[in-house]
This record gives C-alpha cells, sequence and structure tokens, in this order.
C-alpha cells in the first residue's frame, strides 16, 4: 500500500512539473528520517528508473537554493518541524518557479505547521484541517482549467 501510494503521489507531482530532462529529480521533504527512506524506496524502485530522489531533512530547509536542481518536491512527513513560515514560503517560491510541489497525506495537517506564503497565499489545494478531522472537500475553483492534468476532469471531492 505504501508503494503504491507514493506512486500515486509521484505521478500527480509529476504531471504537475514541466520538466525537460530525460531524469527527474525529486526533492523528498521530511522529519526524523521518513524523508531519506522515502526517497531511497523511490530511486530504487525500476518502476521509477527516470526518478532521482534525495531526502531533505525539513527542520534543515532554510532557502529555496537547496532546492536548485529538483523538479518536484514531495511533501511526505507526519511529524511537525520548527520552520514552518520559512518552509511555506520556499515551497510558494518554488511554485512560483515553474516546479511542482505534493504535499503527501499529513502535510495537510495544520499541527505540520508549514505556514508562509503556502497558507497566506492559498496555495493548498486541499485546505488544511485540524488532525485527521476531515469533513470533506471538493475541487473548487479550477485556476487553469486548460492545464493537462486537468483534462476529462469535472469533479473531484474528498469525504
Amino acid at each position: 500500500m505504501q508503494r503504491l501510494t507514493a506512486a500515486l503521489i509521484l505521478a500527480m507531482g509529476l504531471l504537475v512539473c514541466a520538466s525537460t530532462s530525460a531524469q527527474v529529480r525529486v526533492a523528498v521533504l521530511g522529519v526524523g528520517g521518513h524523508a531519506s527512506t522515502m526517497a531511497a524506496m523511490l530511486t530504487d524502485d525500476q518502476d521509477f528508473a527516470d526518478i532521482q530522489a534525495t531526502g531533505i531533512e525539513l527542520n534543515n530547509l532554510s532557502s529555496i537554493s537547496q532546492l536548485d536542481g529538483y523538479d518536484v518536491v514531495l511533501g511526505a512527513s507526519d511529524g511537525g518541524f520548527n520552520r514552518g513560515a520559512i518552509v511555506g514560503d520556499i515551497l510558494a517560491d518554488f511554485v512560483d518557479s515553474g516546479r511542482g510541489v505534493v504535499l503527501a497525506v499529513f502535510m495537510q495537517q495544520i499541527s505540520i505547521d508549514i505556514q508562509g506564503r503556502w497558507r497566506t497565499d492559498g496555495y493548498d489545494i486541499v485546505p488544511a484541517q485540524n488532525d485527521n478531522q476531515y469533513s470533506g472537500s471538493t475541487l473548487g475553483e479550477v485556476f487553469e482549467p486548460g492545464h493537462p492534468i486537468m483534462e476529462g476532469v469535472e469533479a473531484l471531492a474528498v469525504t
């Protein structure tokens, strides 16, 4: 199940990413060694032969320059960290530079504490919720209806 979840999350991120290189570079953000573990799983899996993933500790992320050379960021942490506003600003800058960000599972929880421009400027696709208390949500406004990832999508709901 973990492998399938990783595959679906990464596939979504790669659709968002407009990479021109043959190999897609993925920065996996997390805490407590989870990022390195997930990155190793992606890099070692033959189904992801064109992916080079690197784990980056969220508590050490202090500048967008640390993400230079990466096409996609995969946030895959289920624990809090100390740099919420800085990380949120960096992720927003990363998206603004034309690259893709996918926040997996618990990264949308308020307790994970991504703040900064990520929250204040509305970069969340799924609104942040209190720990595991999702009450449901819909796709909302589509800002780029002509984007390839939206082809054939008429509605999306989470219950």
